[in-house]
C-alpha cells in the first residue's frame, strides 16, 4: 500500500532578506552620514570663527562653544547612527529598537529645531522615511528575535 503522506504544517514565513530592511538601512546610514558632516561643518566653523590662534579676543565666547557642543553632539549621534544603520543590515538582535529609539530622538531634536526657527527638513524626512520603512511588518519580522516556546504553568506543575 502507498504510504499517505502527511500534511504540512504551516509554518510562520520569515523573510530571507527584504529589500526595505535593506532601505531602512541605508537611510540610517544617510543620516549618519549628514549629522557627522554637519557636527563636522560646526566644529570646523567655530574654529574659523575663533581666528585660529586668539581665542580669547572679542569674540563671543559662549556662542562659539555652544556651536562646538553642537558640532560634537551632532558627530556623536551620527556615530549611533551608524551603528544602528551597520546592525539593521547586519540583522542584529534588537536592532529594530535601538533603530526606532535613535530615529525618535532624532525627530524630537528636529522637531525642537523646527519650533525655535531653525528647521532641518532634510533629518525629518529621513526620519520620518527610517520609521516608515522600520514599522513594516517583513522587517519587524526580520529584526526580531524568534520567539522561544514557553512552558506553560500546568507543564511546570506537573513536573
Amino acid at each position: 500500500m502507498p504510504e499517505l503522506k502527511k500534511p504540512r504544517t504551516r509554518r510562520a514565513s520569515r523573510v530571507v532578506n527584504p529589500r526595505s530592511l535593506k532601505v531602512a538601512g541605508l537611510i540610517v546610514l544617510v543620516q549618519a552620514l549628514l549629522k557627522v558632516a554637519v557636527g563636522i561643518y560646526n566644529i570646523v566653523a567655530s574654529g574659523r570663527a575663533l581666528g585660529g590662534l586668539d581665542p580669547l579676543g572679542d569674540l563671543p565666547i559662549p556662542a562659539l562653544t555652544r556651536v562646538f557642543v553642537l558640532g560634537a553632539i551632532n558627530i556623536l549621534i551620527g556615530m549611533v547612527f551608524f551603528w544602528v544603520g551597520v546592525a539593521i543590515l547586519r540583522r542584529r538582535p534588537r536592532s529594530w529598537v535601538l533603530g526606532m529609539s535613535a530615529q525618535s530622538v532624532a525627530l524630537v531634536v528636529s522637531l525642537v529645531s523646527y519650533l525655535r526657527g531653525h528647521p532641518d527638513y532634510v533629518t525629518m524626512v529621513l526620519g520620518a522615511a527610517a520609521v516608515f520603512y522600520l514599522n513594516l511588518r517583513e522587517v519587524g519580522q526580520a529584526l526580531m528575535p524568534a520567539e522561544v516556546p514557553t512552558l506553560e504553568i500546568g507543564e511546570v506543575e506537573a513536573a
